[in-house]
């Protein structure tokens, strides 16, 4: 086996990294080839050593990435590889039956014959340290374990004169950690919504799917449905996972990437005098550790000291954005996906309300939405604009301007395919004088009920989740 610092695969949907956490710069690649048992500490570049001479405590986690490449052959052979941990008492955490977070031996042939490991991606080990509290870490070790190919004898190299044995195909990945912690606290159990994130399935692409999914807040079977933007000129794959900048969150009736989105509005506070209301200049950068994706709520923080929180209605929903202190005048922006839309604001300056229309029809340019017809939209926004103008910039949309020292906009949004009539019956039932918290809690009812309806005796946390998750899509 080989052990080398390198440049671990980033910058797509294919290698992803579970949970959010942070692309790796640098990871150790390790080489071996079929039949290979071996095991070796690995650079010191890899940062290991930060675990090395820790007492494990209780509740900690032993915790790293692998990203094994999947071979010509097709063997996984990259797959049988782990961590080992050598301790003071002169055993290895090998010896113990080490479990990963789905129950699997979390050896280098336990993972392999599981094969629980997904090829050409990053894949999430967590192993608990339950019989090892009090123990000092000593020394970490990289093993790999890969079976005999026994069908490589059947194959003859072209390459090769005959008698000469081919070389063995090599088999390599890259490991990125370990780390030493206490994981975060699950959820109870009696909350079945808090299990649920809805960015399960996000980080996809034309070029690979993990679902093709939206991380939508809604009620269950609700008309509206709302979506953070990662891409706001899209009618497809507008949330990505891989993508760490929001562009706006979008109302959307998408049913999925391949039939493309309809009736697309997007809500966005940008900022300065006269800000540029294009969708890269308005973007702001995000964390997903600061992110809330559930079915009841959607919650962000951006770049700049703004927040943005969404709670769902049948027709609509409550947004709460917060503006930072400093951040000169406030601004938002309302805007169609493209030019087939209109929004009249003037009147908002004086009562707060703002109401307009979206088409998505083939009428209008968009082929793929057969059956659509026009959809209209009235918001209450509080406080009321001190003015309202034309976006700068590449928008179609309105920018809504606030008196200085605004801190928090509070829009109420209802949406109707009859008219406005229909529109102001639907704000004045689902949204007048509510607010967000109590849009909240009934939305988080009615998933609630929904959810109880699942049951998964004895499964584990990382069983449990998607089941949830799966549940809401």
């Amino acid at each position: 086996m080989i052990l080398t610092p390198d440049h671990a695969p980033v910058g797509s949907p294919r290698p992803a990294r579970p949970g959010g956490e942070p692309e790796p710069i640098t990871a150790v690649r390790y080489a071996a080839v079929a039949g290979e048992r071996a095991e070796q500490a690995p650079p010191a570049e890899a940062g290991a050593a930060g675990i090395v001479g820790r007492t494990i405590a209780p509740g900690e986690v032993l915790r790293w990435f692998v990203h094994p490449v999947l071979d010509e052959e097709l063997s996984w052979g990259a797959t049988h590889v782990a961590l080992d941990l050598v301790l003071d008492d002169g055993s290895r955490l090998s010896q113990h039956e080490p479990r990963d977070q789905h129950g699997s031996l979390a050896t280098a042939r336990g993972l392999g014959e599981a094969r629980i490991l997904y090829a050409d991606q990053w894949n999430d080990v967590q192993v608990g340290l339950e019989a090892l509290v009090g123990r000092r870490i000593e020394e970490v070790l990289v093993e790999v374990d890969v079976p005999e190919d026994h069908e490589a004898d059947l194959l003859e190299d072209l390459e090769s004169e005959p008698g000469e044995a081919a070389p063995p195909a090599p088999l390599h990945g890259w490991i990125d950690g370990p780390s030493l912690a206490v994981p975060p606290a699950d959820p109870p159990l009696e909350d079945p919504v808090a299990w649920v994130d809805t960015r399960r399935g996000t980080r996809s692409a034309f070029e690979f799917s993990r679902g093709n999914t939206l991380p939508i807040t809604a009620l269950p079977n609700g008309f509206a449905k709302f979506t953070p933007a990662t891409d706001a000129r899209t009618r497809r794959w507008i949330y990505q996972h891989h993508r760490t900048h929001l562009q706006g969150l979008s109302l959307t009736h998408q049913p999925s990437p391949w039939m493309g989105d309809r009736h697309q509005l997007v809500l966005m506070p940008p900022l300065g005098e006269s800000p540029d209301a294009s969708p890269a200049a308005r973007e702001r950068a995000f964390s997903h550790a600061d992110e809330t994706a559930r079915p009841d709520l959607y919650a962000v923080a951006l770049e700049g000291g703004i927040g943005m929180r969404l709670a769902p209605t049948d027709h609509g929903a409550v947004c709460e954005i917060s503006l930072p202190e400093d951040s000169g005048p406030g601004h938002l922006l309302l805007e169609g996906v493209d030019t087939h839309s209109r929004l009249d604001a003037a009147g908002a300056v004086f009562d707060g309300r703002v109401q307009g229309w979206i088409d998505s029809s083939p009428r209008e340019g968009y082929d793929r939405a057969d059956g659509a017809t026009r959809m209209f939209v009235l918001a209450e926004v509080r406080p009321a604009p001190v003015r309202v103008g034309r976006a700068e910039g590449d928008s179609g949309g309105g920018v809504l301007s606030f008196a200085p020292g605004t801190r928090t906009i509070t829009v109420r949004l209802v949406t109707s395919l009859l008219g406005q009539d229909q529109a102001q019956r639907t704000f004045a039932l689902e949204l007048a004088g509510r607010t967000l918290e109590q849009v909240r809690e009934e939305a988080h009812a009615l998933w609630t009920r929904r959810l109880q309806v699942l049951e998964a005796p004895g499964a584990t946390a990382p069983r449990a989740a998607p089941c949830t998750a799966t549940s809401t899509a």
